[in-house]
């Protein structure tokens, strides 16, 4: 059978034919289009424009809910680490080089960060979920090395910051 441009190697369908049923898995086949990055031609024609447009990928914003509203408290820079050996800490000190020093991405997310009033933590995982390593960035801070249990204590440690404003203080 002959297939037509953008068709789908594995199951023959268009892109227009990827409704939400339709993703995932056929026979046991994992199609690419369920984790294709949605957002990467927009990033790239934006990009394009030049002209003093700016805009950071911040991988998330931690939320808890404080008097029946939600209140940011930590800001997370995400990386996954690749394979099962251990991590030398020559590793983990050229991850803290590249995103506090040669990267802006450390820089911006500390920025945000500070105009928020919560903390900015860079985590690095393996893909398995089951090892993950937390830094405070620029602090002095040593890597924390935690497994899932430990790194799920960790995330519901996060607590709103003294005098946090939440969404109802800012009218939304």
């Amino acid at each position: 059978m002959e297939r037509v441009e953008g068709q789908c190697p594995h199951c023959g369908r268009m892109p227009i034919d990827w409704s939400k049923e339709g993703r995932g898995t056929t026979k046991g086949v994992i199609h690419p289009h369920a984790r294709e990055d949605r957002t990467f031609a927009y990033r790239k024609w934006k990009r394009s424009l030049g002209g003093g447009l700016y805009a950071t990928d911040i991988d998330q914003v931690e939320w808890r809910r404080q008097d029946d509203a939600l209140v940011p408290v930590a800001l997370l820079e995400l990386s996954r680490v690749d394979g099962g050996m251990r991590l030398p800490q020559t590793y983990l000190e050229g991850a803290r080089v590249r995103i506090e020093e040669r990267d802006p991405q450390g820089r911006q997310a500390q920025q945000l960060a500070f105009m928020l009033g919560i903390p900015v933590y860079f985590v690095l995982f393996r893909a398995t979920l089951k090892d993950f390593w937390v830094r405070e960035l620029f602090s002095d801070e040593k890597w924390l090395y935690l497994n899932q249990r430990q790194y799920v204590t960790w995330l519901r440690s996060l607590l709103p910051p003294k005098g946090a404003h939440n969404e109802s203080d800012a009218g939304i």
